[in-house]
C-alpha cells in the first residue's frame, strides 16, 4: 500500500505488511529520537541526571519506540516496524503523564523538529496498553525556531486545527478540560527547555558524525503545490518546476551546518544544487531564541489548550496558572509571562 506523497522518481512511502513500513529517504534521524536505546535518548537520560532538573524520570517512555532496518548505506533508505496505538476513550487522569506530554512537546521544539502535523504524531494506547505520544516521522529538523506553532504541532495562518500535530491530545484533553492538566503540560514544557538548554550544542559537538546525513527541508507545502500549478512558471522556481513536472511533490535537502540546499535529479546519484536554491536558503529561519521559545511557546499551548475554558486557575510544583475571560497568566519560578486570549 503506497502512502503519502511521491518524490525523487515517483518513490514513496509503503506499508509493506501489518508490521513494517518502507521509507525511500533517510530514516536516520527518526532512528536517533526513537529507537529504543539509541545514544541520543541515552545522552538525554545521563544529561537529565547531571542536572538540577524536576522533570520526572520517566518522561521518555511516552515516546514511541520503533525497529529501523536499514536499506544500503546510512540509513539512507529502510523499513521502521510499525506500531499500532488505540484511540483513548477516557480521560488521562495522572499529572506525570502531561509533564511527560510537555516535556516531548519542548525536546522537538528545542530540535527545530517541524512539519509535525496530525499524520505525523502518534498519540494513544498500544497493544500493552500503554501510553504513547510522539512523531513517528522525523525529516525536517535543526531549525532555530522562536514559536510552537513553527513546528506544526499548533495550528496557524496556514494549517488548521485538525491539521495540527497536537490536534490528538487536544482531543483527549477534551475529555476533561481541567487546568490541573494544563499546568503540568506547561511545567514539562518550560522545565525541559531549563534542563535542557544547552544540550543541543552539546550533543553536536560531542557526535560530530551526525553532520553527514540529509535534512529535509520544506519549501512549499503538498497542498501549495497542488493549488498553484496555474502559477507554475511564476510560483516556484526552476528547481521546483522540475521535479514537478515529472510528477513529483519537490523534495529539497541539506546538512547539519550549511543552508546550502540540494534535489535529486534524474537519479539518487546526481546531487544538484544551484544558485537559485542558495538564494532561497538565505530566507530559511535562522533565528534562535530559547528564552522566546520557552514563554511565547508556553503561552500559545496554554492558550491552544485552554479555548474552552473561560475561567479558571491551577497549580503544579513551581508552576501556577490562571485565566480569566480576555487573560492568560504563567507564573514559573521568577518568571510570569501574560497575554490576552
Amino acid at each position: 500500500m503506497n502512502l503519502g506523497d511521491r518524490h525523487n522518481g515517483q518513490k514513496c512511502v509503503k506499508k509493506i505488511n501489518k508490521r513494517y513500513i518502507y521509507k525511500p529517504r533517510c530514516i536516520y534521524w527518526e532512528k536517533l529520537f526513537l529507537e529504543k536505546n539509541s545514544f541520543f535518548l541515552n545522552e538525554l537520560k545521563d544529561f537529565q541526571k547531571n542536572k538540577e532538573c524536576h522533570l520526572n524520570k520517566d518522561w521518555l517512555t511516552v515516546l514511541p519506540s520503533l525497529e529501523f532496518h536499514e536499506v544500503g548505506e546510512k540509513y539512507l533508505s529502510g523499513y521502521v516496524k510499525y506500531q499500532n496505538c488505540d484511540y483513548i476513550s477516557a480521560p488521562i487522569l495522572g499529572e506525570s503523564y502531561w509533564e511527560s506530554f510537555g516535556a516531548v512537546i519542548g525536546l522537538l521544539s528545542l530540535f527545530g523538529v517541524y512539519d509535525l502535523h496530525n499524520e505525523n504524531i502518534l498519540m494513544g494506547r498500544d497493544s500493552n496498553n500503554k501510553i504513547i505520544f510522539g512523531p513517528i516521522d522525523i525529516e525536517c529538523l535543526f531549525e532555530n525556531f522562536t514559536l510552537v506553532s513553527q513546528t506544526h504541532l499548533l495550528p496557524s495562518k496556514i494549517l488548521l486545527e485538525h491539521k495540527s500535530g497536537l490536534y490528538k491530545l487536544k482531543m483527549v484533553f477534551n475529555l476533561s478540560s481541567e487546568m490541573n492538566f494544563i499546568a503540568p503540560l506547561l511545567f514539562g514544557y518550560i522545565e525541559f527547555l531549563n534542563c535542557f538548554l544547552n544540550f543541543k550544542e552539546f550533543f553536536i559537538k560531542k557526535y560530530p558524525q551526525i553532520f553527514n546525513y540529509p535534512i529535509r527541508v520544506i519549501l512549499h507545502s503538498t497542498e501549495c503545490y497542488k493549488t498553484k500549478l496555474n502559477q507554475f512558471n511564476d510560483f516556484f522556481n526552476s528547481e521546483e518546476r522540475d521535479q514537478i513536472s515529472k510528477g513529483d511533490i519537490p523534495y529539497f535537502f541539506k546538512y547539519l551546518g550549511s543552508k546550502k540546499l540540494y534535489y535529486m535529479n534524474n537519479s539518487s546519484k546526481n546531487i544538484t544544487s544551484s544558485k537559485s536554491l542558495n538564494i532561497v536558503s538565505n530566507k530559511l529561519c535562522d533565528n534562535h531564541n530559547t528564552n522566546s521559545l520557552k514563554k511565547m511557546g508556553s503561552l500559545q499551548i496554554f492558550n491552544y489548550f485552554s479555548d474552552n475554558i473561560t475561567f479558571g486557575s491551577a497549580k503544579y510544583k513551581n508552576l501556577s496558572i490562571l485565566k480569566s475571560k480576555n487573560l492568560i497568566i504563567i507564573k514559573y519560578d521568577k518568571d510570569k509571562w501574560a497575554s490576552s486570549c
